[in-house]
């Protein structure tokens, strides 16, 4: 489903083969939709989100996060988390969603997490972590994962599903050692 510019593809896959794309059209900074660094749906598929910038170095960027209509293949109700002007969206290695599908976790440098159920969501920021993680990642096990580039663990969110620090970011999670992480974990 990624986007180049204004338009976003979703494709339907069964047995039977792929379907002719559903499009979403969003007018709105398409010139700012360039690229999409990365993306991700939440865990019942309800909503997406997305970072994109404009050029491969990366210069202006922004995140952000869909309503996804399962039966249409439709995004609607756009909501622009971070745009170019914000500083710390630079190196966005990670968004995900906790498993009750009521968090999103960034990381743009510093890992935070909005609270969706919320009507202002831009305003429901909480940094949990200060320093540079990897990729994120929601395990079986319903915690979310994080690489620790050049580290030999990997730090762990063991309650996604509360609130701030209730949700127990723990930095030095499961080891690696001998290996270390990169950006995604080995």
């Amino acid at each position: 489903i990624p986007a180049c510019q204004d338009t976003f593809n979703a494709y339907l896959v069964t047995s039977a083969g792929i379907s002719p794309p559903v499009k979403s059209v969003f007018n709105s900074d398409s010139s700012l939709r360039r690229f999409v660094a990365m993306s991700s749906f939440s865990p019942d598929g309800m909503k997406y989100v997305t970072t994109s910038f404009t050029n491969m170095i990366k210069t202006r960027r922004f995140i952000e996060i869909f309503d996804f209509n399962l039966s249409s293949g439709k995004l609607s109700n756009p909501i622009k988390l971070f745009n170019q002007s914000d500083v710390n969206i630079f190196n966005t290695e990670g968004a995900v969603f906790s498993p009750d599908n009521t968090k999103l976790y960034i990381n743009r440098p510093e890992l935070v997490q909005f609270d969706l159920s919320q009507m202002q969501v831009y305003n429901t920021i909480d940094t949990l972590f200060s320093n540079f993680l990897g990729r994120l990642n929601l395990a079986r096990n319903g915690k979310i994962y994080a690489s620790a580039p050049s580290q030999n663990y990997i730090s762990v969110i063991d309650a996604p599903n509360e609130a701030g620090s209730s949700a127990n970011f723990i930095e030095i999670g499961p080891s690696l050692f001998p290996n270390v992480a990169g950006l995604g974990y080995m």
